[in-house]
């Protein structure tokens, strides 16, 4: 027993030994495995980390593009350092650099050469914006966002690009593309095998090729682009590689810029040309000097219907007695808008008349002549024939009324050559003699509806037999208002439609009236039934409001509705038509989902 018993624990040491070894083995094993874990751990850590920081120059990159394009766009107007265009168009972006001089292109007629092309960083004012892979950045533009006069720009102006499954797929105004590593068969190389950063040629250098860059949908230059997974292997799904980055331009991202600028330049350029302040010399105040001496007593012209907003901008004439609607922007391109009224053979309302005033003569219209527009002497010309024999017509005095149409239903700015007397005449052509204009006696009044009545009275001479008359008064200087003016800088407001877009209002106290020459200037803002206007979040009483309408907060294609249009106040403010009674309660808030008017009060009650 003795003996077996050594024996077996002979037996049992060898196999202890065995198992520490297997042990320490082990134990060995895993230290390795630990630290080769720590080591890979550390490696896809590194790459990890250096990939996400690829990521982030990337996209550093694009955002720093897209910023700068909104607040170009924005912002740069005509005759600004670096920009090539003439039109000013806010929401308006640069055509894409084509020669890698980081440049926009000038336009081909109205449009850009190509709609894709390379960030023009130069003109944006940014760094030279690269990518991780040193690459740098393209852009691609909605055609209807072109900086020409082809092309208004305003917030119903939609994006023609689109990148199916991102939201939103469509309506998109521009994309920035980080363009990655050369991937498959692309070639980069300058003119002469040079550098890639080289000026190229379009189309004919390796790096002035779209498809040397983009992947995809994105190397077919039309408005279809998209957004894949990034694979730059051989065996790619689909059998060919991509890693284009981008990032893109909704709607909402540039107006949500574009609109406070447009609001804040409304304030500053619009609002000057209506005004109603003492020291401004607006519409208000040079009617107010021409028909009464007193700037005080001036008034702000009628609105325009709000309905058929594709209508000519000369049919934006202000309707009697509207006090909401539209701003009356009419330029009269071809007179038939405001005008004097022709004789009573043509049928007009209210034609002009002649009578005797005293003397025992007689006056009538020369129906072979009548009233026309001279285009000799650039002045209305009324042509009419009187009789004046001795003994008992010594002298004829003859009183001739003339009507001017809807100078309170536009923004005409020179009333002044009605009362200048340089701008009147009356010729007696036998015998011949002039009378001059300090001999005229000349009285104007406004009418309720917003026509100017102008009646001459002069001494004619005695004659023989009968004589032939001709008074001369302005016509074809009618000055409007910039607004109208294609050559004006304010132009830019009816150039992009941004008119269709602006209500407009006016307290009906300060509207063309009868009594705004007996009226107490100093007076303030009436009480009903002559309501003035209230601001909820803004002055308790304005005479005057220019409300711009926000962006679709809706879907698709808005309708020309109010509703579609205003929110709050400003649309229970704002009736479906002439005929409908407007309550003058007005709103100003902070943009919301549900509401983003921006009210400009032209100005408020003192």
């Amino acid at each position: 027993m003795h003996v077996a018993n050594r024996s077996a624990n002979s037996a049992g040491r060898p196999t202890a030994r065995r198992e520490d070894g297997f042990i320490a083995i082990l134990m060995l094993l895993v230290l390795v495995i630990g630290s080769l874990y720590l080591i890979v751990g550390g490696l896809n850590g590194a790459a990890t980390g250096a990939t996400l920081h690829r990521e982030d120059v990337t996209a550093l990159a694009l955002q720093q593009a897209k910023e700068g394009l909104i607040a170009w766009s924005a912002l740069v107007r005509p005759g600004n350092p670096g920009n090539p265009y003439l039109t000013d168009k806010p929401g308006g972006l640069p055509c894409p650099d084509r020669d890698n001089d980081g440049v926009a292109d000038v336009l081909a007629g109205n449009n850009c050469f190509s709609y894709i092309g390379r960030l023009p960083w130069k003109t944006l004012g940014l760094p030279d914006l690269r990518d991780a892979s040193g690459a740098r950045l393209w852009y691609a533009l909605s055609q209807n966002f072109t900086r020409s006069s082809a092309y208004p720009v305003n917030s119903d102006t939609q994006g023609t690009l689109t990148v199916p499954g991102m939201a939103p797929a469509g309506g998109i105004v521009a994309i920035v593309f980080a363009p990655g590593t050369v991937v498959g068969a692309q070639r980069r190389d300058g003119p002469g095998g040079g550098s890639t950063d080289s000026p190229c040629t379009w189309g004919i250098d390796e790096n002035c090729k779209v498809g040397n860059y983009l992947e995809g949908q994105n190397a077919s230059i039309d408005t279809i682009y998209e957004q894949s997974a990034r694979c730059e292997r051989a065996d790619c799904p689909g059998g060919a590689p991509f890693n284009d980055q981008l990032m893109i331009i909704t709607h909402a991202d540039l107006f949500a810029i574009v609109e406070p600028v447009v609001a804040k330049r409304i304030e500053k350029e619009i609002v000057p040309i209506l005004t109603n302040d003492v020291a401004a010399n607006g519409y208000f105040e040079r009617w107010g000097i021409a028909l009464y001496g007193d700037k005080r007593r001036g008034f702000f012209p009628f609105a325009a219907p709000y309905d058929n907003p594709g209508r000519p901008t000369d049919d934006y004439l202000g309707v009697y007695p509207q006090t909401n609607g539209l701003p009356p922007v009419t330029g009269d391109g071809d007179g038939s808008r405001v005008r004097w009224n022709a004789p009573p053979a043509m049928g007009d309302v209210d034609p002009p008349t002649l009578s005797v005033v005293s003397g025992a003569g007689t006056v009538t219209f020369n129906p072979a002549v009548g009233c026309y527009i001279s285009g000799v002497s650039g002045f209305a010309e009324c042509t009419f024939d009187y009789t004046c024999n001795g003994p008992t017509c010594t002298t004829l005095q003859v009183q001739f009324q003339a009507r001017l149409t809807n100078v309170a239903a536009s923004l005409l700015m020179n009333p002044d050559q009605f009362v200048n007397p340089a701008n009147w005449e009356l010729d007696v052509l036998s015998p011949a003699s002039v009378l001059s204009p300090a001999s005229l006696s000349k009285a104007l009044v406004l009418a309720t509806d917003g026509g100017l009545r102008v009646t001459l009275t002069a001494t004619l001479p005695q004659t023989a037999a009968s004589s032939t008359v001709v008074i001369k008064f302005p016509r074809t200087s009618f000055l409007f208002s910039d607004l109208s003016n294609p050559g004006q800088p304010a132009y830019w407001f009816v150039a992009n439609g941004w008119h269709r877009q602006t209500y407009y209002a006016v307290s009906d106290g300060f509207r063309a009236r009868a009594d705004l020459g007996t009226r107490d200037p100093t007076t303030v803002c009436p009480a009903p039934p002559l309501p003035c206007i209230s601001v909820v979040g803004g002055p308790p009483k304005a005479r005057a409001v220019l409300v711009l309408a926000g962006r679709n907060l809706g879907t698709g294609i808005r309708t020309y509705t109010i509703a579609n249009y205003f929110e709050g106040e400003n649309f229970v403010s704002t009736p479906a038509s002439s005929s409908d009674t407007p309550d003058y309660v007005f709103e100003t808030r902070l943009r919301s989902k549900t509401f983003n008017d921006r009210l400009v009060v032209v100005v408020a009650e003192p």
